[in-house]
């Protein structure tokens, strides 16, 4: 288990966007959008054994936004945004606009593209991630939820409360079992969405997340041959055992194409790369290479669209943080500048 806090406002302003996304990444996907100044974010986040992660955050006014490469990383999961105070809302990409204010929970399915507004300065919302594969047999309206609005029930309230207190109990020096406490949240996860889907009148039927558990499937199968340049619709369908027809249909049912979801993943490889001090000595060009891409001027322009910045930015921006946290001396950065 890691339990970290991160307050933005102890920073510069310059950086306090890439630490927060830094941080934030691997619960929520989001970047700030750019040009977003006084941005503040008060967060901790409690990440757990078996991929669930619970957070608390205070935010400013903002804008934030989920490339579908930010979107493509690592891990496929669900994530309840439970709104405590203030107002935002949330839109994902092909859905409508979902207006949030206490009392409301946002069902959020952190591998699709979207955008979030704070809408005013205060809000306070607790966040928790249950990873998707943990759901498919547990909720059998789970494909129905995902990029839905429900109200608050018991189940949820509950899992606000047992964070908070988990939170107390490890302030207090006190022992928290990781995995029963993990265990309660995806538990309660569970408990919360069969009853907000009963609110909605939702109804499940046998095998209705097929569709979400097989496309899961095949996008581990692009991971792993995701250096292979010449990778194709007909490549992973046969592995799959189902046509490139039915292969495309089921992108489709997250409104992206094969092609567009095997070059968001190849760039948020890249990115991640990029932002590992493992591969300092790296250069950018033979990181894309790696990662499948052969035309480095394309990839160049599908990074800036994608992340807001170029590579080189990127990188900057992480020895930045490399240097606060020990990992490069100062020497050693300003050799790399000159590279």
């Amino acid at each position: 288990m890691q339990d970290f806090s991160l307050d933005t406002s102890t920073l510069p302003e310059t950086m306090r966007a890439t630490a927060y996304e830094s941080v934030n990444f691997p619960m929520a996907k989001l970047q700030v959008a750019a040009g977003a100044p006084g941005f503040r974010s008060r967060r901790r986040i409690t990440t757990l054994p078996a991929g669930s992660m619970v957070a608390i955050g205070h935010h400013s006014t903002s804008s934030l936004r989920r490339s579908l490469p930010l979107a493509s990383g690592e891990g496929e999961n669900l994530m309840a945004h439970l709104v405590i105070s203030g107002e935002c809302t949330f839109t994902p990409i092909g859905g409508q606009t979902l207006r949030c204010t206490p009392g409301w929970i946002v069902l959020d399915a952190l591998q699709r593209q979207g955008s979030s507004e704070i809408l005013a300065p205060g809000a306070v919302l607790v966040y928790a991630t249950v990873p998707m594969q943990r759901l498919y047999d547990s909720v059998p309206t789970l494909r129905d939820m995902i990029r839905t609005r429900v109200p608050a029930n018991l189940f949820w309230q509950q899992i606000i409360l047992a964070i908070h207190k988990a939170h107390q109990d490890i302030d207090r020096g006190l022992p928290l079992d990781e995995a029963l406490f993990e265990a309660k949240i995806i538990d309660l996860f569970i408990a919360a969405c069969n009853a907000s889907a009963a609110t909605l009148g939702l109804r499940g039927r046998i095998g209705s997340n097929d569709v979400l558990r097989r496309l899961s499937q095949i996008k581990r199968s692009i991971d792993l041959h995701l250096d292979d340049d010449a990778l194709s619709p007909d490549q992973i369908a046969a592995v799959n055992n189902i046509s490139a027809r039915y292969l495309r249909t089921l992108f489709a049912t997250e409104d992206i194409s094969f092609t567009d979801y095997v070059s968001a993943r190849r760039l948020s490889r890249v990115y991640h790369l990029i932002c590992d001090p493992e591969f300092i000595d790296v250069s950018i060009t033979k990181l894309a290479q790696s990662c499948g891409f052969t035309d480095a001027s394309w990839f160049a322009n599908q990074f800036r669209r994608a992340y807001a910045a170029t590579p080189s930015d990127v990188r900057a921006k992480a020895q930045i943080q490399w240097r606060a946290m020990g990992l490069i001396s100062d020497k050693c950065a300003a050799d790399l500048a000159v590279v």
